[in-house]
């Protein structure tokens, strides 16, 4: 069976990869961008966020499914290509809160269970490794971080060498042939999945799903000079996180990250983001940072922080996956396989994320 996936960013890939599973044959159209919101991202998993220390949303399942699911990736590229590829890594993060009241919050969700199947360690106020943590913070070894790139690398190869190919044409599913078409039952012979990301909103076939932009903004950055080996944290191992996030990338620099800005949709650098997180790293390091580049793209997201995917209500074998935010690294895996499962076994997607419950017929 042939499914046509429209964009290979989390969403496309992991639909991809879960078709492929399925025995089918995946034709993937894509414009490849560099800068896309996919590839800069540090593919950071973690399991508490936010300024009120929350736990992600059905984090013990959804990071036990990514880790079985990304090391099944790297086993089928070793299986079809003889290469060994790391994809994901676990690390520890430490999170440091910035303030009395982000303690209290973690106190507090700690004592009501909201934190059970994390596994968390409280830290006291102090310095720990060099790293100062002035109201105290947490660890834990429940973080993982994903190489993006050589992920989507990894599965446009899979799809290649499984008969598929990859269209690098302009977005297919935002033509008005493909508006037609879609209509019309000889182009239902072919299902097809679009995840195009935020760009979905100007498909018209789609454009109803509450999508919204979210612009973010990442340093590639050395600490202190590049030559200064003994800068306070210039050996630093551990993921920071203290609003902004710091990961350690296996070439020495550091990635810090990311500004959330929902009221700028261009993907244009700007100063603003660059001191902030360049002034929240160095706060955290006790050193001087050297950022060596900035970039910018545009996420996917929605209002209540859940991702999207179903079937269209009126248009036969039309599929969408979309809106991970900032937490595609995590729930990639597991929402495209529902997806997927939905569509070949009839299971009944999440309520919470079934894109029909948005359908203006629908909401009553």
């Amino acid at each position: 069976m042939i499914f046509n996936v429209i964009g290979m960013g989390l969403a496309g890939a992991w639909t991809s990869y879960w078709l492929m599973k399925r025995g089918c044959i995946v034709h993937a159209f894509d414009v490849y961008n560099s800068e896309s919101s996919t590839r800069i991202a540090a593919g950071l998993i973690t399991p508490i966020t936010g300024q009120r220390v929350k736990p992600s949303w059905k984090f013990a399942e959804l990071f036990a499914e990514s880790l079985i699911a990304y090391r099944d990736v790297e086993q089928q590229v070793l299986m079809q290509f003889g290469e060994k590829v790391e994809l994901i890594r676990t690390v520890e993060l430490l999170r440091i809160f910035k303030n009395v009241e982000q303690r209290e919050y973690y106190e507090k969700r700690a004592a009501g269970n909201e934190l059970s199947g994390i596994q968390h360690q409280f830290v006291e106020s102090g310095f720990h490794n060099g790293i100062s943590f002035p109201f105290g913070g947490f660890s834990t070894n429940d973080a993982a971080v994903v190489n993006l790139p050589l992920f989507l690398e990894s599965i446009e190869r899979l799809i290649v060498a499984n008969g598929g190919h990859i269209s690098r044409t302009e977005c297919f599913a935002n033509t008005e042939a493909s508006l037609v078409a879609s209509r019309t039952a000889s182009a239902a012979e072919i299902p097809t999945v679009t995840c195009t990301g935020y760009k979905i909103l100007q498909d018209e076939r789609w454009n109803w799903l509450p999508v919204e932009t979210s612009k973010g903004e990442i340093l590639d950055a050395m600490i202190g000079n590049s030559m200064d080996s003994e800068a306070p944290g210039a050996a630093l191992v551990n993921v920071l996180n203290a609003g902004t996030w710091i990961v350690p990338m296996p070439n020495g620099e550091i990635r810090i990250g990311a500004t959330n800005d929902w009221d700028d949709v261009s993907e244009v650098i700007t100063d603003k983001a660059r001191v902030t997180l360049q002034t929240d790293a160095e706060s955290m390091l006790g050193s001087k940072v050297s950022v060596l580049r900035q970039r910018a793209a545009i996420r996917p997201s929605t209002g209540l922080k859940r991702p999207i995917a179903g079937r269209h209500p009126d248009f036969k074998d039309q599929y969408v996956c979309t809106g991970f935010g900032a937490k595609g690294t995590l729930q990639g895996p597991w929402v495209c396989n529902q997806l997927i499962r939905h569509i070949f076994d009839a299971t009944p997607l999440n309520t919470e994320i079934d894109a029909q419950q948005w359908w203006p017929e629908n909401k009553g």
